[in-house]
């Protein structure tokens, strides 16, 4: 199989480097004094330590440490082992480590590798004041993707008229009917949304007890507010 082969529809490949080639910018733009910077939609971690365990990744995939996502001690090795070393080496230890990766999510389809690359741009996005990028090819892809994933019945009706049905939903007329945005289902699915904001969303009807099973992660704790670029 030729190293740039796609398995399956969607080249995940190609989303995780445009990933990283927008938080790379970001972060140069934004220069170190962001490093510090805490991070809301990550307790306890610096937009550093977020870096750190994006990189962290591709190292521990290509050393064989992991196999999937990591548990939440390799994740905090990760952050321990890049304490010491500036946005700049990380963001260039990330360059030269991405194609790897990015080899790899294309050919096994790696959907939670890319998805977690997103999650976290955007983290960064909110800790930094920076929103942008929701509209992008990607955030739709993944929002589909985790619509389709949702363990309850679900459909999901965007802005652009598209509707999305989880798998569960079956042929079911009594799904409830959720109007939000892309953005909004990527965000809410991994835990950056508390049970609150969600359940206050555009729905028909009431999810009901469903809506504690929509959380891949979380839900938050506290209410995660993003205000869109142009608020």
């Amino acid at each position: 199989m030729p190293s740039d082969a796609v398995v399956g529809d969607v080249d995940l490949g190609d989303h995780y480097a445009r990933v990283r080639e927008r938080l790379c910018a970001l972060l140069e733009e934004a220069g170190e004094a962001a490093a510090d910077v805490a991070v809301p939609a990550c307790p306890g971690w610096t937009v550093r330590d977020v870096l750190a365990h994006l990189v962290g990744n591709i190292e521990d995939g290509a050393a064989g440490r992991i196999q999937g996502p990591p548990s939440e001690a390799q994740t905090a090795e990760q952050v321990a082992r890049h304490r010491d070393e500036s946005l700049a080496v990380l963001a260039d230890t990330w360059r030269q480590g991405s194609p790897l990766m990015e080899d790899a999510l294309r050919r096994a389809q790696m959907w939670p590798g890319m998805i977690d690359a997103l999650t976290h741009e955007h983290d960064v996005r909110t800790a930094l004041d920076r929103p942008g990028a929701r509209d992008v090819d990607t955030v739709r892809v993944v929002a589909d993707r985790l619509v389709e994933g949702a363990p309850v019945p679900l459909r999901v009706r965007f802005p652009d008229g598209r509707e999305v049905c989880s798998d569960a939903t079956g042929g079911s007329a009594d799904a409830p009917v959720l109007r939000t945005t892309p953005f909004e289902v990527v965000r809410l699915r991994l835990g950056r949304r508390s049970r609150d904001q969600v359940a206050a969303m555009d729905w028909e009807p009431p999810p009901g007890p469903a809506l504690d099973r929509l959380f891949v992660f979380g839900p938050s704790p506290l209410p995660l507010v993003e205000p869109g670029p142009d608020a």
